[in-house]
């Protein structure tokens, strides 16, 4: 982890120059442009979930490289390439500010749904910076950015600028305005320049981690302990990684929004810590059946967060190892049931659209849960 975040910290921009309007747009340009190309994040989530993977048994382990295999094709795929970037526009405002239009332009891979033909695509993305002089120094007073609902292009991503829906009615998004309703049709949305993402819950003390896999119901606690150790440990990372972009980005801003940055990190970090602090788990007494069997884990994450999960154990050796993981359907909540005709089958006289008569619900195929491993 340790190379990971030092290559994702040297790759922001170091001592970034300020003395003129000019500079300051192009080192703040050349940061924004590193946010765009990192995978730092991806990868810290990605090393967390390989954390005690030796206690699945062979064939799960198979799945999850397998799936991991496929994530990483398809990260490599959407990845930034040969990114550039120039500055299009400057203009000098008669309240002395000083406004940039700065233009990115790079190619990403796109695989057709259909013909999963993958070719490679030109895209761009204007963004505005509006710069005030603090002391000698140009800094950040507000930016802009291509609006992310319609690409910048400041018609309704719904009905393509139609203003219509099916059957000639208004369009629900836009209201028939035909404009981006996120942007009103701008093509921009204003960003908070003091913005970095901020995500830590982390505790202060590495705790100590459960590891008897001699029972069911202990190996059943041991994987929920496992489940908040990945979050520690993916906290940790995450957490470098927040320090680092915020670093980089104080220099860019005026004292009073850099001292307000620092006070949301303080804050994020003592959220994530109390909430971290709230991680509870239950489980129901497992059913076994020789060397197979089932444990029903209910964990609570923070005071508004539940998770259910039922898992299948395997005995293999002197230990019970973690052969699958599902959770409880949203969908039907569990009863296996199609939710859209309540385990009919029927819309009225007509079969249900959705399980397609077979009153099932479509998406565990009334099973109640849903693998996710």
């Amino acid at each position: 982890m340790t190379n990971l975040l030092c290559l994702s910290l040297f790759c922001l921009v170091q001592d970034p120059d300020l003395s003129t309007p000019e500079k300051a747009a192009e080192s703040f340009g050349r940061y924004r442009q590193s946010l765009h190309e990192s995978m730092d994040l991806r990868k810290a989530r990605q090393e967390a979930q390989r954390v005690g993977l030796e206690r699945f048994t062979e064939e799960y382990r198979s799945r999850f490289e397998e799936k991991a295999k496929q994530a990483d094709t398809a990260a490599d795929e959407g990845r930034v390439l040969n990114m550039s970037r120039t500055i299009a526009a400057k203009t000098e405002n008669a309240d002395g500010t000083v406004t940039f239009d700065v233009r990115f332009d790079w190619k990403q891979k796109r695989r057709d749904a259909k013909s999963q033909e993958l070719t490679e695509v030109e895209r761009s993305q204007v963004e505005r910076y509006v710069l005030i002089k603090v002391g000698d120094q140009w800094r950040v007073k507000e930016y802009f950015r291509s609006c992310t609902a319609c690409s910048g292009s400041g018609v309704c991503w719904s009905c393509k600028g139609t203003g219509k829906e099916a059957e000639n009615r208004d369009c629900q998004y836009c209201r028939g305005a035909k404009a981006c309703s996120g942007c009103k049709g701008m093509k921009s949305e204003k960003v908070d320049p003091r913005s970095v993402g901020i995500f830590a819950n982390a505790p202060e003390e590495r705790p100590q981690w459960l590891s008897d896999l001699s029972t069911p119901k202990s190996a059943a606690e041991a994987f929920a302990d496992l489940t908040r150790r990945r979050r520690h440990e993916e906290g940790l990372a995450t957490l470098k990684i927040t320090e680092g972009r915020v670093k980089a980005l104080l220099p860019f801003l005026t004292p009073d929004q850099g001292k307000e940055v620092e006070v949301a990190l303080a804050n994020a970090v003592r959220k994530g810590r109390d909430m971290f602090s709230l991680f509870r788990t239950q489980s129901v007494e497992p059913e076994v059946k020789g060397a197979s069997a089932v444990v029903i884990l209910t964990t609570k994450y923070g005071s508004t967060m539940t998770f259910t999960d039922r898992l299948e154990l395997k005995k293999v050796g002197e230990a019970w190892l973690v052969d699958s993981v599902a959770e409880r359907c949203a969908a039907c909540k569990s009863s296996g049931k199609c939710a859209s005709c309540q385990g009919s089958g029927k819309a009225g006289e007509v079969a249900c659209k959705s399980c397609k008569g077979t009153a099932a619900c479509a998406r565990c195929e009334g099973k109640g849960w849903v693998r996710r491993d």
